[in-house]
Protein backbone atom coordinates (compact mmCIF):
# COMPACT_ATOMS: atom_id res chain seq x y z
CA UNK A 1 0.00 0.00 0.00
CA UNK A 2 3.03 2.12 0.79
CA UNK A 3 4.19 1.78 -2.36
CA UNK A 4 1.59 2.36 -4.58
CA UNK A 5 0.87 5.95 -2.39
CA UNK A 6 3.82 7.15 -3.05
CA UNK A 7 4.25 6.12 -6.76
CA UNK A 8 0.66 7.45 -7.14
CA UNK A 9 2.07 10.90 -5.65
CA UNK A 10 5.22 10.65 -7.55
CA UNK A 11 2.95 10.53 -10.28
CA UNK A 12 0.79 13.56 -9.16
CA UNK A 13 4.71 15.60 -8.53
CA UNK A 14 5.89 14.78 -12.33
CA UNK A 15 2.58 15.73 -13.95
CA UNK A 16 2.44 19.14 -12.17
CA UNK A 17 5.87 20.18 -12.37
CA UNK A 18 6.26 19.34 -15.56
CA UNK A 19 2.96 21.50 -16.74
CA UNK A 20 4.47 24.15 -14.44
CA UNK A 21 7.87 24.16 -16.43
CA UNK A 22 6.03 24.35 -20.00
CA UNK A 23 4.30 27.26 -18.93
CA UNK A 24 7.03 29.26 -17.22
CA UNK A 25 8.98 28.20 -20.76
CA UNK A 26 6.10 29.49 -22.95
CA UNK A 27 5.92 32.96 -21.22
CA UNK A 28 9.57 33.10 -21.28
CA UNK A 29 9.74 32.77 -24.98
CA UNK A 30 6.80 34.75 -25.73
CA UNK A 31 7.87 37.69 -23.62
CA UNK A 32 11.54 37.57 -23.99
CA UNK A 33 10.75 37.70 -28.06
CA UNK A 34 8.55 40.66 -27.59
CA UNK A 35 11.19 42.56 -25.27
CA UNK A 36 14.01 41.68 -27.75
CA UNK A 37 12.14 44.47 -30.60
CA UNK A 38 10.85 46.68 -27.67
CA UNK A 39 11.41 50.39 -27.55
CA UNK A 40 12.30 51.02 -23.96
CA UNK A 41 10.77 54.41 -23.40
CA UNK A 42 9.95 53.91 -19.77
CA UNK A 43 13.47 52.79 -18.42
CA UNK A 44 11.93 49.23 -17.69
CA UNK A 45 15.42 47.86 -18.15
CA UNK A 46 19.22 48.26 -17.43
CA UNK A 47 22.26 46.03 -18.78
CA UNK A 48 22.43 43.90 -16.10
CA UNK A 49 25.79 43.36 -14.00
CA UNK A 50 25.69 39.67 -13.15
CA UNK A 51 25.10 39.28 -17.13
CA UNK A 52 25.51 41.37 -19.77
CA UNK A 53 21.83 40.97 -20.80
CA UNK A 54 19.13 43.46 -20.25
CA UNK A 55 17.64 43.02 -16.85
CA UNK A 56 14.03 43.69 -15.71
CA UNK A 57 13.74 46.58 -13.34
CA UNK A 58 10.34 47.52 -13.91
CA UNK A 59 9.54 46.76 -10.29
CA UNK A 60 9.97 50.01 -8.27
CA UNK A 61 9.26 48.76 -4.68
CA UNK A 62 12.06 45.88 -5.46
CA UNK A 63 14.60 48.53 -6.53
CA UNK A 64 13.45 50.72 -4.05
CA UNK A 65 14.49 47.81 -1.05
CA UNK A 66 17.63 47.14 -2.77
CA UNK A 67 18.69 51.07 -2.84
CA UNK A 68 17.52 51.02 1.06
CA UNK A 69 19.67 47.91 1.83
CA UNK A 70 23.05 49.64 0.70
CA UNK A 71 22.28 52.40 2.89
CA UNK A 72 20.89 50.93 5.83
CA UNK A 73 22.87 47.69 6.38
CA UNK A 74 26.28 49.58 8.42
CA UNK A 75 23.55 51.83 10.12
CA UNK A 76 22.32 48.05 11.27
CA UNK A 77 25.47 46.89 11.92
CA UNK A 78 25.91 49.49 14.28
CA UNK A 79 22.88 49.61 16.09
CA UNK A 80 23.51 45.80 16.71
CA UNK A 81 26.88 46.13 18.34
CA UNK A 82 25.75 49.05 20.83
CA UNK A 83 22.40 47.47 21.39
CA UNK A 84 24.13 44.02 22.74
CA UNK A 85 26.69 46.21 24.78
CA UNK A 86 23.72 48.35 26.43
CA UNK A 87 21.90 44.95 27.02
CA UNK A 88 24.88 42.97 28.50
CA UNK A 89 25.06 46.39 30.99
CA UNK A 90 21.55 46.18 31.80
CA UNK A 91 21.36 49.83 30.51
CA UNK A 92 17.92 49.26 29.11
CA UNK A 93 16.81 53.48 29.16
CA UNK A 94 20.04 54.27 27.50
CA UNK A 95 19.17 51.26 24.93
CA UNK A 96 15.94 52.78 23.86
CA UNK A 97 17.73 56.20 23.74
CA UNK A 98 20.37 54.73 21.36
CA UNK A 99 17.48 52.83 19.07
CA UNK A 100 15.49 56.26 19.02
CA UNK A 101 18.36 58.24 18.03
CA UNK A 102 20.19 55.96 15.79
CA UNK A 103 16.79 55.47 13.59
CA UNK A 104 16.09 59.42 13.70
CA UNK A 105 19.89 60.62 12.47
CA UNK A 106 19.54 57.79 9.64
CA UNK A 107 16.41 59.10 8.51
CA UNK A 108 17.65 62.97 8.90
CA UNK A 109 20.57 62.07 6.74
CA UNK A 110 19.46 60.01 3.91
CA UNK A 111 15.82 61.60 3.62
CA UNK A 112 15.73 64.79 5.52
CA UNK A 113 13.81 66.33 8.11
CA UNK A 114 10.13 66.13 5.99
CA UNK A 115 10.89 61.95 6.27
CA UNK A 116 11.59 62.80 9.88
CA UNK A 117 8.73 64.86 10.73
CA UNK A 118 6.32 62.61 8.84
CA UNK A 119 6.89 60.08 11.51
CA UNK A 120 7.36 61.59 14.46
CA UNK A 121 3.92 63.71 14.47
CA UNK A 122 1.77 60.58 14.16
CA UNK A 123 3.03 58.90 17.78
CA UNK A 124 2.91 62.59 19.61
CA UNK A 125 -0.50 62.84 17.99
CA UNK A 126 -1.66 59.95 19.16
CA UNK A 127 -0.57 60.58 22.74
CA UNK A 128 -2.29 63.93 22.79
CA UNK A 129 -5.39 61.73 22.36
CA UNK A 130 -4.36 58.83 24.59
CA UNK A 131 -4.31 62.46 27.51
CA UNK A 132 -7.75 63.55 26.29
CA UNK A 133 -9.81 59.97 26.56
CA UNK A 134 -8.70 56.45 27.20
CA UNK A 135 -11.36 55.41 24.47
CA UNK A 136 -9.97 53.11 22.33
CA UNK A 137 -12.35 54.19 19.86
CA UNK A 138 -10.97 57.75 19.95
CA UNK A 139 -7.66 56.06 18.78
CA UNK A 140 -9.46 54.24 15.61
CA UNK A 141 -10.95 58.00 15.12
CA UNK A 142 -7.86 59.55 15.32
CA UNK A 143 -6.04 56.24 13.10
CA UNK A 144 -8.47 56.44 10.42
CA UNK A 145 -8.20 60.00 10.04
CA UNK A 146 -4.33 59.89 9.92
CA UNK A 147 -4.17 56.98 7.03
CA UNK A 148 -6.70 59.18 4.94
CA UNK A 149 -4.41 62.35 5.38
CA UNK A 150 -1.35 60.03 4.75
CA UNK A 151 -3.02 58.45 1.33
CA UNK A 152 -3.77 62.41 0.30
CA UNK A 153 -0.30 63.46 1.33
CA UNK A 154 1.03 60.84 -0.69
CA UNK A 155 -0.40 61.71 -3.72
CA UNK A 156 1.08 65.49 -3.56
CA UNK A 157 4.60 64.25 -2.25
CA UNK A 158 4.36 62.05 -5.49
CA UNK A 159 3.83 64.81 -7.70
CA UNK A 160 6.91 66.13 -10.33
CA UNK A 161 6.53 69.67 -8.69
CA UNK A 162 7.63 68.56 -5.20
CA UNK A 163 10.37 66.13 -6.33
CA UNK A 164 12.01 69.40 -8.07
CA UNK A 165 11.15 71.27 -5.65
CA UNK A 166 12.78 69.25 -2.37
CA UNK A 167 15.41 67.32 -4.46
CA UNK A 168 13.59 63.97 -3.83
CA UNK A 169 14.17 61.05 -6.31
CA UNK A 170 11.38 58.24 -6.86
CA UNK A 171 12.87 56.04 -4.23
CA UNK A 172 13.19 58.37 -1.67
CA UNK A 173 9.67 59.14 -2.03
CA UNK A 174 8.70 55.80 -1.89
CA UNK A 175 10.59 55.02 1.26
CA UNK A 176 9.06 58.14 2.89
CA UNK A 177 5.34 57.28 2.11
CA UNK A 178 6.41 53.46 3.72
CA UNK A 179 7.96 55.15 6.60
CA UNK A 180 4.67 56.63 7.07
CA UNK A 181 2.45 54.07 6.86
CA UNK A 182 4.26 51.74 9.00
CA UNK A 183 5.37 54.26 11.45
CA UNK A 184 1.14 54.52 11.64
CA UNK A 185 0.27 50.54 12.60
CA UNK A 186 3.15 50.67 15.62
CA UNK A 187 1.52 53.88 16.60
CA UNK A 188 -1.89 52.77 16.78
CA UNK A 189 -0.90 49.64 18.36
CA UNK A 190 1.26 50.93 20.89
CA UNK A 191 -1.63 53.10 22.49
CA UNK A 192 -3.97 50.11 21.91
CA UNK A 193 -1.53 47.70 24.00
CA UNK A 194 -1.66 50.47 27.26
CA UNK A 195 -3.41 49.63 30.36
CA UNK A 196 -6.64 50.65 30.17
CA UNK A 197 -6.43 53.13 33.51
CA UNK A 198 -3.48 54.60 32.72
CA UNK A 199 -3.00 58.28 31.27
CA UNK A 200 0.58 58.36 31.60
CA UNK A 201 2.50 56.76 28.24
CA UNK A 202 6.85 56.45 28.23
CA UNK A 203 8.19 58.41 25.42
CA UNK A 204 11.34 56.18 25.46
CA UNK A 205 9.03 53.67 25.46
CA UNK A 206 6.77 54.61 22.37
CA UNK A 207 8.92 56.09 20.16
CA UNK A 208 11.87 53.25 20.48
CA UNK A 209 9.13 50.89 19.51
CA UNK A 210 7.79 53.30 16.78
CA UNK A 211 11.26 54.29 14.96
CA UNK A 212 12.64 50.82 15.49
CA UNK A 213 14.94 50.90 12.72
CA UNK A 214 15.13 47.42 11.09
CA UNK A 215 11.28 47.62 10.55
CA UNK A 216 10.82 51.31 9.57
CA UNK A 217 11.06 51.24 5.78
CA UNK A 218 10.07 47.48 5.38
CA UNK A 219 7.92 46.14 8.09
CA UNK A 220 6.90 43.63 9.04
CA UNK A 221 4.49 44.45 11.96
CA UNK A 222 5.56 43.53 15.77
CA UNK A 223 3.41 44.11 18.62
CA UNK A 224 4.37 45.87 20.93
CA UNK A 225 4.43 43.50 23.94
CA UNK A 226 6.82 41.20 21.61
CA UNK A 227 9.03 44.43 21.56
CA UNK A 228 9.07 45.49 24.82
CA UNK A 229 9.29 41.81 26.48
CA UNK A 230 12.26 41.29 24.11
CA UNK A 231 14.92 41.53 27.21
CA UNK A 232 13.53 39.08 29.25
CA UNK A 233 15.20 36.13 26.75
CA UNK A 234 18.34 34.63 28.01
CA UNK A 235 19.67 33.22 24.66
CA UNK A 236 23.24 33.08 24.59
CA UNK A 237 25.19 35.78 21.77
CA UNK A 238 27.14 32.85 19.90
CA UNK A 239 23.47 30.88 19.38
CA UNK A 240 21.85 34.00 17.98
CA UNK A 241 24.87 35.15 16.18
CA UNK A 242 25.49 31.68 14.39
CA UNK A 243 21.43 32.02 13.54
CA UNK A 244 21.87 35.57 12.59
CA UNK A 245 24.18 34.73 9.78
CA UNK A 246 22.94 31.83 8.89
CA UNK A 247 19.57 33.74 8.45
CA UNK A 248 21.07 36.50 6.81
CA UNK A 249 23.02 34.23 3.97
CA UNK A 250 20.24 32.55 3.80
CA UNK A 251 18.27 35.77 2.37
CA UNK A 252 20.90 36.94 0.31
CA UNK A 253 21.37 34.08 -1.57
CA UNK A 254 17.27 34.08 -2.69
CA UNK A 255 18.25 38.11 -3.37
CA UNK A 256 20.97 36.81 -5.73
CA UNK A 257 18.07 34.20 -7.05
CA UNK A 258 15.87 37.28 -7.80
CA UNK A 259 18.17 39.79 -9.00
CA UNK A 260 19.63 36.54 -11.42
CA UNK A 261 16.28 35.64 -13.14
CA UNK A 262 14.97 39.58 -13.98
CA UNK A 263 17.73 39.06 -16.64
CA UNK A 264 15.74 35.98 -18.44
CA UNK A 265 12.14 36.42 -16.97
CA UNK A 266 10.66 39.64 -17.36
CA UNK A 267 7.45 39.09 -15.03
CA UNK A 268 7.29 42.90 -14.37
CA UNK A 269 8.21 44.78 -17.55
CA UNK A 270 5.27 42.25 -19.08
CA UNK A 271 2.46 43.74 -16.36
CA UNK A 272 3.08 46.98 -17.99
CA UNK A 273 2.72 45.51 -21.40
CA UNK A 274 -1.83 45.51 -22.17
CA UNK A 275 -1.28 44.10 -25.79
CA UNK A 276 1.21 41.42 -24.65
CA UNK A 277 -0.44 39.83 -22.19
CA UNK A 278 -3.90 39.72 -24.52
CA UNK A 279 -1.34 38.07 -26.83
CA UNK A 280 -0.22 35.20 -24.94
CA UNK A 281 -1.65 31.74 -25.52
CA UNK A 282 -3.40 30.05 -22.92
CA UNK A 283 0.12 28.19 -21.71
CA UNK A 284 2.00 31.04 -21.10
CA UNK A 285 -0.79 32.89 -19.57
CA UNK A 286 -0.78 30.53 -17.08
CA UNK A 287 2.86 31.25 -16.57
CA UNK A 288 2.80 34.28 -16.90
CA UNK A 289 0.41 34.17 -13.77
CA UNK A 290 2.48 31.45 -11.53
CA UNK A 291 5.54 33.51 -12.12
CA UNK A 292 4.20 36.77 -10.65
CA UNK A 293 2.97 34.80 -7.54
CA UNK A 294 5.93 33.40 -7.36
CA UNK A 295 7.91 36.47 -7.56
CA UNK A 296 5.45 38.48 -5.17
CA UNK A 297 6.29 35.70 -2.84
CA UNK A 298 9.91 35.47 -3.37
CA UNK A 299 10.25 39.37 -3.05
CA UNK A 300 8.59 39.53 0.65
CA UNK A 301 10.71 36.68 1.59
CA UNK A 302 13.58 38.75 1.54
CA UNK A 303 12.44 41.51 2.53
CA UNK A 304 10.82 40.83 5.40
CA UNK A 305 13.23 37.66 6.21
CA UNK A 306 16.12 40.51 6.36
CA UNK A 307 14.28 42.32 8.84
CA UNK A 308 13.06 39.80 11.10
CA UNK A 309 16.47 38.08 11.18
CA UNK A 310 17.96 41.10 12.76
CA UNK A 311 15.08 41.15 15.27
CA UNK A 312 15.43 37.89 16.00
CA UNK A 313 18.81 38.36 16.59
CA UNK A 314 17.62 40.95 19.47
CA UNK A 315 15.30 38.20 20.90
CA UNK A 316 12.56 39.69 19.60
CA UNK A 317 9.37 37.26 18.76
CA UNK A 318 8.50 37.85 14.97
CA UNK A 319 5.73 36.61 13.08
CA UNK A 320 6.12 33.58 10.10
CA UNK A 321 7.51 34.97 6.97
CA UNK A 322 5.49 34.31 3.80
CA UNK A 323 4.51 30.92 3.00
CA UNK A 324 5.11 29.83 -1.05
CA UNK A 325 2.01 29.93 -2.86
CA UNK A 326 2.48 27.11 -4.13
CA UNK A 327 1.68 25.37 -0.66
CA UNK A 328 -1.93 27.63 -0.18
CA UNK A 329 -5.05 26.16 -1.36
CA UNK A 330 -7.35 28.01 0.88
CA UNK A 331 -7.71 31.83 0.09
CA UNK A 332 -7.78 32.46 4.13
CA UNK A 333 -4.41 30.71 4.02
CA UNK A 334 -2.92 33.27 1.90
CA UNK A 335 -3.93 35.90 4.35
CA UNK A 336 -2.80 33.74 7.46
CA UNK A 337 0.66 32.57 6.50
CA UNK A 338 1.72 35.69 3.57
CA UNK A 339 1.88 38.96 5.88
CA UNK A 340 1.47 37.15 9.29
CA UNK A 341 2.24 40.84 10.84
CA UNK A 342 -0.39 42.54 9.36
CA UNK A 343 -2.65 39.46 9.61
CA UNK A 344 -2.26 39.29 13.35
CA UNK A 345 -3.13 42.88 13.55
CA UNK A 346 -6.45 42.54 12.16
CA UNK A 347 -6.98 39.70 13.71
CA UNK A 348 -6.09 41.96 17.23
CA UNK A 349 -7.79 45.01 16.50
CA UNK A 350 -10.88 44.26 14.05
CA UNK A 351 -11.53 40.51 13.68
CA UNK A 352 -11.82 39.37 17.38
CA UNK A 353 -13.41 42.35 18.75
CA UNK A 354 -17.02 42.57 16.04
CA UNK A 355 -16.52 38.60 16.71
CA UNK A 356 -17.44 39.37 20.24
CA UNK A 357 -19.97 41.77 19.82
CA UNK A 358 -23.49 41.17 19.08
CA UNK A 359 -23.94 41.80 15.58
CA UNK A 360 -25.53 39.62 13.25
CA UNK A 361 -23.23 37.94 10.23
CA UNK A 362 -20.75 38.79 12.67
CA UNK A 363 -18.29 36.90 10.07
CA UNK A 364 -19.24 38.84 7.40
CA UNK A 365 -18.82 42.30 9.21
CA UNK A 366 -15.45 41.79 10.39
CA UNK A 367 -14.13 40.38 7.15
CA UNK A 368 -15.74 43.56 5.46
CA UNK A 369 -13.61 45.47 7.74
CA UNK A 370 -10.69 44.35 7.56
CA UNK A 371 -10.63 44.96 3.69
CA UNK A 372 -12.09 48.27 4.40
CA UNK A 373 -9.02 48.81 6.70
CA UNK A 374 -6.57 47.16 4.47
CA UNK A 375 -7.67 49.33 1.13
CA UNK A 376 -7.43 52.92 3.19
CA UNK A 377 -4.19 51.95 4.62
CA UNK A 378 -2.71 50.53 0.97
CA UNK A 379 -3.78 53.56 0.13
CA UNK A 380 -7.14 55.17 -1.90
CA UNK A 381 -6.28 54.05 -5.36
CA UNK A 382 -8.59 52.30 -7.33
CA UNK A 383 -6.73 49.37 -8.39
CA UNK A 384 -6.24 48.67 -4.68
CA UNK A 385 -9.94 49.26 -3.96
CA UNK A 386 -10.82 46.27 -6.60
CA UNK A 387 -8.17 44.09 -5.39
CA UNK A 388 -9.60 44.87 -1.39
CA UNK A 389 -13.17 43.72 -2.88
CA UNK A 390 -12.11 40.65 -4.81
CA UNK A 391 -10.36 39.43 -1.39
CA UNK A 392 -13.28 39.95 0.36
CA UNK A 393 -15.36 38.12 -1.85
CA UNK A 394 -13.02 35.32 -2.31
CA UNK A 395 -13.42 35.07 1.56
CA UNK A 396 -16.86 35.11 1.43
CA UNK A 397 -16.97 32.35 -0.64
CA UNK A 398 -14.74 30.19 1.32
CA UNK A 399 -16.39 30.83 4.55
CA UNK A 400 -20.11 30.49 3.08
CA UNK A 401 -18.71 27.06 1.00
CA UNK A 402 -17.61 25.50 4.31
CA UNK A 403 -20.11 26.59 6.46
CA UNK A 404 -22.95 25.21 3.81
CA UNK A 405 -20.66 21.62 3.88
CA UNK A 406 -20.32 21.66 7.87
CA UNK A 407 -24.54 22.30 8.48
CA UNK A 408 -25.74 20.43 5.52
CA UNK A 409 -23.50 18.00 3.32
CA UNK A 410 -21.77 16.47 6.36
CA UNK A 411 -24.88 15.80 8.17
CA UNK A 412 -26.29 14.58 5.67
CA UNK A 413 -23.15 12.08 5.10
CA UNK A 414 -23.30 11.18 8.72
CA UNK A 415 -27.00 10.28 8.10
CA UNK A 416 -26.29 7.94 5.35
CA UNK A 417 -23.27 6.35 7.61
CA UNK A 418 -25.92 5.67 10.18
CA UNK A 419 -28.95 4.35 7.26
CA UNK A 420 -26.16 1.82 6.02
CA UNK A 421 -25.58 0.61 9.64
CA UNK A 422 -28.66 0.11 11.14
Amino acid sequence: MWYYKNREFLCYLLIWSSCVLFAIISFTRQSSKYFSLYKDDYNDFETGYFIRKQKDIADLEWQTMIFLLQKIWIWICALLILSEFLRKKKLFEVLKLSQIWTSLIFVLTHFGPITLVGIIIQPFLFKIIRYITIRKSALWICNIILIFLISFYKYKISSETFRIYYGYNEKEIYLHILAIYWTNLRSFSFFMEQDKNSYRVSNLDMYSYCFYLPVLFNGPFLFYTDFKNAHLETLSIKYRLFNLANNILRYLFWLIVIELSLHFIYVNATSFQVKLVESFDGWALYGYGYLMGQYFHMKYLVVYGLSTSVAKFENISVPSLPKCIGRIHLYSDMWKYFDNGLYKFLLRYIYVPVMKSSYMNKKILSSLLCFTFVYIWHGLDSYILIWAFLNFIGIVIENSSVSFYQTYLKNQKSSIILVIHS
